[in-house]
């Protein structure tokens, strides 16, 4: 693999199973699946809420990218999504070429509000979808669970299935860039907001870190995606 530091392996595979709660009451789970060779990579998530919460969040999640591996990291080449928000937003399917958003197709088309924040042309550029984005390289070639991560802090997790041992935890912050509406209720309670935190965890065979864990607070609790299954490989 040729990512900065990292061996040259053919083949590295990440799956892992979450469940998401609030409050510390389960209402939903997903699956995340990587695949990464020497040229290429992919990644697809799936997830669905349950009970009430289907029906006030929404039904089943689904969202894919594919990309090229080089020196430079991960680069994504198509992204496509399918889920359903406040807006009605059906499918989202995006084309890049060295970050740059070459095509763009949004289904629905949003609605023409007001106050919503114009995409520019320049929005379009240095773009990562968001599976990509939950694969953090980390440069160098010594531990990767150390000062190299930019983290907040050490812990330790154990899944049901998988990886057990160190994590790094960081601080996130939400800053939203364009296409949003700034009055909306979801932009205006998570912009600035403190306390969110994301846990992440080794990929066997690659110097890449992946979410073990996220929490974000909300107005009815704080909401965690964690880890029950967190299996990476690598095969030469």
């Amino acid at each position: 693999m040729a990512l900065p530091g990292g061996r040259a392996w053919a083949e590295i595979r990440l799956m892992a199973h979450y469940v998401i709660s609030v409050a510390g009451v389960a209402v939903g789970e997903g699956t995340w699946s990587v695949e990464i060779d020497t040229r290429r990579y992919a990644a697809r998530a799936d997830g669905s809420f349950t009970g009430v919460w289907r029906v006030l969040a929404g039904g089943d999640v689904f969202s894919a990218t594919r990309g090229s591996v080089g020196r430079g990291g991960l680069a994504p080449t198509h992204y496509e999504a399918n889920f359903a928000l406040d807006e009605a937003l059906d499918a989202v399917r995006m084309d890049l070429r060295d970050g740059t958003v070459t095509d763009l197709d949004v289904r629905p088309a949003l609605p023409d509000l007001p106050d919503r924040v114009p995409v520019t042309a320049a929005h379009r550029i240095g773009v990562v979808d968001p599976l990509t984005a939950g694969l953090m390289p980390v440069p160098g070639t010594g531990d990767m669970l150390s000062a190299a991560a930019s983290f907040k802090r050490m812990d330790a997790v154990a899944a049901e299935q998988g990886y057990q041992g160190p994590v790094v935890v960081c601080a996130m912050m939400y800053q939203p860039i364009s296409g949003h509406s700034p009055t909306g209720w979801r932009v205006s309670h998570l912009t600035g907001k403190r306390g969110m935190e994301m846990w992440l965890a080794p990929i066997a065979g690659a110097r890449l870190l992946a979410p073990f864990r996220i929490s974000v607070p909300t107005l009815l609790g704080t909401a965690v995606l964690e880890a029950k299954r967190f299996e990476s490989t690598a095969r030469p």
